[in-house]
């Protein structure tokens, strides 16, 4: 059996006083029982489909292209006993302007249930091979790394943004993603060269909510990023980040 998925087609005619739209059924590759599916375009704009099945060894990070009305043969980025898997925290693909793929996942660091790293692979033939992984951030503590958020900062460059726990304990295994660690989480960013290195890391909010969405998007006025911020009374908004020519916005609600 083969997930259904719902594509929506706009069709504009010449006359602008009515859309018509229709929707299709399309059949894709993921297995059974797949998991946190992702839509991303690449290069040329054909769409992207990712998902996580199990495997034998665990379970494996996947990905199929759309072409046509029919999405074409999977091809697995990662398959790996340690990969971390859970419906609220999602893997994802981003294809940079010049066709590089860029993959990113989480994978555990140790016994606790949130203790796991981003993980970030890249490949320059369309996913048929892929570079030898690693983490964006280097701090080394077994807590939570996770909710990332993907942009392009230029043709061969990619940025990344996360919730990084570093400042946390390790959470403990409740067996929930409701989790509270000693310290504050904190929001992270960071870009990935063309060399494949990693640079520019910085730190954009000391405390933010534990375990909430991140968003990311290029505008014609520089990168903007929104995220859940968490004051020292718990009070909970939606908080918006820019970058400028002069670096990163103090958040804003």
């Amino acid at each position: 059996m083969k997930w259904n998925l719902l594509g929506a087609f706009l069709t504009l005619p010449w006359s602008t006083q009515a859309l018509a739209l229709e929707l299709a059924s399309v059949t894709t590759p993921a297995a059974t029982a797949s998991i946190a599916p992702r839509l991303t375009l690449d290069h040329e704009q054909r769409a992207l489909l990712s998902w996580i099945e199990k495997s034998e060894r665990g379970h494996q990070l996947r990905f199929a292209r759309l072409e046509g009305d029919h999405f074409g043969r999977a091809q697995t980025v990662i398959e790996h006993e340690r990969l971390f898997v859970n419906w609220a925290d999602t893997p994802g693909l981003r294809v940079l302007p010049n066709g590089r793929y860029l993959a990113h996942w989480l994978q555990r660091s140790g016994q606790g249930t949130f203790a796991y790293d981003v993980m970030v692979s890249i490949s320059d033939d369309q996913g048929l091979n892929w570079s030898q992984p690693a983490a964006p951030h280097d701090d080394g503590t077994l807590t939570e790394h996770g909710f990332v958020s993907t942009f392009s900062a230029g043709p061969d460059q990619l940025g990344l943004v996360w919730l990084d726990g570093r400042e946390t304990q390790p959470a403990p295994v409740d067996g929930g993603h409701q989790h509270h660690g000693t310290g504050a989480m904190t929001l992270r960013t960071a870009q990935l060269n063309a060399s494949g290195e990693f640079v520019r890391s910085a730190l954009l909010d000391a405390r933010v909510c534990d375990c909430c969405g991140t968003a990311a998007a290029r505008t014609n006025s520089g990168v903007v990023i929104a995220y859940r911020d968490r004051s020292e009374d718990e009070i909970r908004d939606i908080r918006l980040i820019r970058q400028t020519d002069q670096g990163w916005s103090q958040p804003v609600s």
